[in-house]
């Protein structure tokens, strides 16, 4: 396997080694190319993934069967190019929604538009990030002294039942929370600082509409940086969760693990 786009495919699916796992990082972290290829591919993924999961679930009338099995789909590989996978995505995405005569374009299109704006929340969280880091006297909005009032106040707000991680046994404070606003929709951020003043962020969301049940086993962590920040993203069923710090952080992936565990 020596195609990069390749390699971002099978890095999204955990199919990689620790080896190329490590190289594909590298790459992501110091080249803006390849973090552009992986973000559109982490949007077409969403889309063929999530959106059409849902459509599976629906009865398929006969008269869509005889079209899906009488449209003829070609794929043709090349792997000197770069816009192999979209390419692939596109191709998948157009039969989905035009090859079959546009059967559930009408009732799908919102949900298609939600799941690209999902995986999009991220730049916006490196923008507020960015700004909230800096600041000192209002680091936060509600201090970590009312940390019942944070679960409710949050939890209510955000559709969320929740618990503040305890992060104390990595030397991580509690500093309090923030209410963010993205897309529309309200996201809650707890914030910590380490003892040499970083700040680190856990960001999370309703999703879909549906009520959030907080499940933290077998998370499938996704890292990526953005705009010099770094995330480590885990989903629930029903909820999207982030971790952000400053680009080239060590062990933020061991923070995402115990933050999914204690919230």
């Amino acid at each position: 396997m020596t195609d990069f786009p390749m390699k971002l495919s099978a890095y999204l699916d955990d199919e990689l080694s620790v080896e190329d796992r490590r190289m594909v990082e590298d790459r992501l972290a110091s080249d803006p190319e390849a973090v552009r290829e992986m973000e559109a591919l982490i949007s077409a993924d969403a889309l063929a993934k999530d959106c059409f999961n849902d459509l599976l679930e629906e009865p398929i009338s006969f008269g869509l069967a005889q079209q899906i099995k009488t449209t003829d789909i070609e794929i043709t590989h090349h792997r000197d190019s770069p816009s192999q996978w979209k390419s692939i995505a596109a191709s998948f995405i157009i039969f989905a929604f035009g090859g079959v005569g546009g059967y559930y374009l009408n009732e799908n299109v919102g949900s298609s538009q939600a799941i690209i704006a999902d995986n999009g929340w991220l730049a916006e969280i490196a923008d507020y990030h960015a700004i909230y880091a800096k600041q000192k006297r209002h680091l936060v909005e509600v201090p970590g002294t009312e940390v019942k009032h944070i679960e409710k106040w949050l939890g209510k707000t955000v559709a969320a039942k929740f618990s503040v991680p305890d992060l104390s046994d990595r030397k991580m404070n509690f500093e309090g929370a923030r209410l963010l606003v993205i897309q529309g929709k309200p996201v809650a951020q707890l914030i910590y600082k380490e003892q040499d003043g970083t700040v680190i962020a856990l960001c999370f969301k309703k999703r879909s509409g549906e009520k959030i049940e907080m499940i933290s086993n077998d998370l499938n962590f996704k890292t990526i940086s953005k705009n010099k920040f770094d995330f480590v993203s885990w989903k629930t069923d029903k909820a999207s969760f982030t971790v952000v710090g400053p680009h080239g952080k060590p062990n933020l992936k061991e923070i995402a693990t115990l933050a999914a565990n204690r919230i």
